[in-house]
Formats: C-alpha cells, sequence, structure tokens
C-alpha cells in the first residue's frame, strides 16, 4: 500500500504565488515541489547550511574559471584560424 502525503490547504497572496510559479520554473519543479524544497532548506540548521553554502561557492569559482578558459580557447581558435588562412593565401 502507498503512502501519500495529506493535502494541506496555503493560502498565500497572489504575487508570492507568481514567485513561486517563476521559481518552480527557473528550476524545473512543480509548485509543489518548489515549495517544499524551500521548506526544507529553511529548516537545515547553520551546521547543515554551512557546507552547501561552501559548496556553492566552489561551485561558483568553478564557474568563473571555466568561463576564463573558454574565453581563452575561443581566443586561440581565432588565433589558429587567422594563421591557417594566411598559409591558404602564400600556398
Amino acid at each position: 500500500m502507498t503512502k501519500t502525503a495529506p493535502d494541506m490547504k496555503l493560502r498565500i497572496s497572489a504575487a508570492l504565488r507568481r514567485q513561486i510559479e517563476e521559481a518552480a520554473k527557473r528550476n524545473n519543479r512543480t509548485m509543489n515541489g518548489e515549495i517544499v524544497s524551500r521548506l526544507e532548506k529553511s529548516f537545515l540548521s547553520v551546521g547543515e547550511r554551512e557546507p552547501v553554502e561552501h559548496q556553492l561557492h566552489d561551485h561558483e569559482k568553478r564557474i568563473h574559471d571555466l568561463e576564463d578558459l573558454a574565453s581563452e580557447l575561443n581566443d586561440r581558435v581565432w588565433e589558429l584560424s587567422g594563421t591557417k588562412s594566411d598559409k591558404r593565401t602564400k600556398g
């Protein structure tokens, strides 16, 4: 027999509902999933949040590093493209 969570009615303002809808779309969740995720995070103790915040900082730094690398590689591709076209015109 499958257990299901009991239904719960919730009264929220129209503005808050729109915010939840938008966040749910951004995070590819249902509105219920978005609300549950946010509530669960709010109950984490400070000790549990710190590692997550530290991981987030590490990921943001890694993303920045990868963006820099992508830019450098893009510049290098352009340099090599220019070199190849110079060789073709000479040969």
